[in-house]
């Protein structure tokens, strides 16, 4: 039989030794606690993010989740449990990696055929964007995770990398918005190649669509950060290095996309 000592309820804001108190709050910073919750995070207890993607319906449970990080964000993070299954976090991470290169392979054989031009080079083009933006990608999330480490502390969890890698990998979803945001580039270079007179118009709309899916996931990311971490100087910090790692990504992106291409091109000949 373990002793309490071995597993203390430690203050989510403090730090403080709760184990052995009677009232429901902490004596050193007055803030209220759940003593079910402390438990569980003192024990160790692993939990799932939502039922249905940790249980085996793998479809309709990435649907739910993709649904509630992007269009409820704050309500995601704020029932995002203090130790989550990482595994379950990171097949989520590799399924939206993996969709965002469906997305632009198919619909880079669409844009192909419905311009009637060659679809090798631009297939090629997809499955290098693809490449390339997966890998800026978990740089990007790696990268803000380490930062949030530092500089924002999480409340009702203890391992602060592991639960900022957490929300990080369930931020993926957004690599979805800017797949057809670069679709949308893509069917702008074609028209053009094929003189069809409107380009001008879906350059437009790829600016348009790519600042909105950027500007999304940064305030989708931030809410999660501010919904589940404590107030302070630190964490207005570590919101605001959000959007500036996520501009170095998409040069990072965009560098291993070219690189990619420039391999293929050189290998061709």
């Amino acid at each position: 039989m373990g002793n309490a000592d071995d597993n203390p309820l430690i203050c989510p804001e403090c730090d403080y030794n709760l184990t052995g108190l009677s009232e429901d709050r902490c004596p050193e910073c007055g803030t209220p606690f759940d003593r079910e919750e402390l438990q569980k995070i003192a024990s160790g207890i692993v939990e799932p993010v939502i039922e249905n993607w940790d249980d085996g319906k793998l479809m309709l449970g990435y649907a739910r989740l993709w649904f509630r990080t992007v269009f409820t964000p704050g309500e995601f993070a704020r029932r995002f449990p203090a130790r989550h299954d990482e595994p379950a976090a990171l097949s989520y991470s590799l399924a939206s990696y993996a969709l965002m290169g469906a997305v632009l392979v198919i619909g880079s054989i669409v844009i192909t055929a419905a311009a009637a031009i060659g679809s090798g080079e631009v297939i090629g083009a997809g499955m290098a964007v693809a490449v390339g933006a997966s890998g800026s990608c978990w740089v990007c999330e790696t990268v803000i995770a380490l930062l949030l480490r530092g500089l924002a502390k999480p409340t009702r969890a203890r391992d602060r990398y592991h639960f900022w890698r957490g929300i990080t990998h369930h931020g993926s979803g957004f690599v979805l918005l800017s797949a057809l945001s670069l679709i949308t580039g893509a069917s702008a270079v074609m028209v053009e190649e094929v003189d069809v007179g409107f380009g001008g118009d879906l350059w437009v709309s790829f600016v348009v669509a790519a600042g909105a899916s950027f500007a999304w996931w940064c305030t989708a990311l931030i809410v999660m950060v501010v919904r589940r971490s404590v107030p302070g100087v630190r964490r207005v910090v570590g919101c605001g290095l959000i959007p500036l790692v996520g501009v170095g990504a998409v040069f990072l992106g965009f560098g291993f996309s070219f690189l990619l291409l420039s391999a293929c091109t050189f290998g061709a000949f």
